[in-house]
Formats: C-alpha cells, structure tokens, sequence
C-alpha cells in the first residue's frame, strides 16, 4: 500500500476535491479532517471561476485527505 501526501494550494473548494478523488479508480480516499473559517466574512461576490455547493464548501479552508 502506498500512501501519497499531496499539499495543493490553488481554487479548487472541497466538494471538487471529493468528486476528483472519486473519478480516480483503484484509489481509495477519505477526508480525514477539515478546518472551517467561521471568523471571517465571506466576500460580497465569489468569482465565477469558484465552484462551490453552498456557504459551508466555501468556508471550509483545510482538508486532509487519506
């Protein structure tokens, strides 16, 4: 068995993240953690190139995956 870390910087919320690693055959994952931002204001307007499914996807900025 083969464990990968990946630290990935970029756009892309959580709920893309899950629907990629599930397209991947032969590869089991799991999100093991999530930091949530609750303490910050979200923008006004979230730039079209976010895709999002709702304010809790938005806010969700650390996740682990296993």
């Amino acid at each position: 068995m083969a464990i990968i870390k990946i630290i990935i910087c970029d756009r892309i919320r959580r709920s893309q993240r899950k629907q990629i690693f599930s397209h991947l055959k032969h590869l089991n994952s799991k999100i093991v953690f999530e930091r949530s931002r609750q303490d910050a204001e979200l923008p006004e307007k979230i730039d079209s190139s976010i895709q999002y499914t709702d304010e809790e996807d938005l806010r969700i900025s650390h996740i682990g995956i296993f």
